[in-house]
């Protein structure tokens, strides 16, 4: 009878480790998970890209976990009102000047939904938080400035705190990112944009 060859224990625990490490590998943190899920499935006729999601929190697919591929380190949408008596109509070419504690500025410019994002690339090293935030364009014309009145903390998007206001979180949120104080139910917002700068959901398609 010839003997077995002498095969070494690495040789036999090999594909057992790998497996355990790539069982690891795609343990995905279930917090961060239900956050994503929480945002729901993309809208129909909205491709993932530059106009899609606005008003909500950019940085929970846009981070370091993903599972967006392109990351953010500070992301959100501008809005003309603060849709109390009509929906939220989203507004390009506002500049978002952000100054964080290091004193450095970055200048970014919102789109036609008013969605506007910081790449870790375009302001390297940056943010240092807190940041002090202030926007300012001419939605209707006539050239408006708004201040944050509080400092960022920590959170990239902005929609973590300033989310459209409802009867269930009225007392948990500044509402939205807005130019102006009161709404106007004329503001259509650009009708050349590709999508329409009100958000699904909101009162728009």
């Amino acid at each position: 009878m010839a003997a077995r060859p002498f095969v070494p224990a690495s040789f036999v625990l090999g594909p057992t480790l790998l497996a355990v490490a790539a069982s690891a590998a795609c343990n995905i943190d279930p917090v961060h998970t239900n956050a994503v899920n929480a945002l729901g499935p993309e809208v129909g006729g909205i491709p993932q890209g530059e106009f899609h999601r606005a008003g909500q929190p950019c940085t929970t697919c846009h981070g370091d976990e993903g599972p967006a591929k392109s990351s953010f380190t500070i992301g959100g949408t501008v809005f003309y009102g603060p849709a109390n008596t009509a929906a939220p109509v989203g507004v390009g070419n506002v500049s978002v000047t952000l100054e964080d504690d290091s004193g450095s500025q970055f200048t970014t410019t919102t789109n036609c939904v008013g969605n506007f994002w910081v790449s870790p690339g375009d302001w390297p090293g940056h943010p240092q938080f807190p940041v002090l935030v202030t926007i300012s364009g001419t939605p209707a014309g006539s050239y408006l400035q708004q201040s944050m009145q509080s400092h960022i903390g920590r959170a990239g998007s902005c929609a973590e705190c300033h989310q459209y206001p409802t009867q269930d979180n009225y007392y948990k949120t500044p509402g939205l990112v807005h130019m102006v104080a009161a709404d106007d139910p004329n503001y259509q917002g650009d009708q050349t944009c590709p999508v329409n700068p009100v958000p699904p959901g909101f009162g728009g398609p």
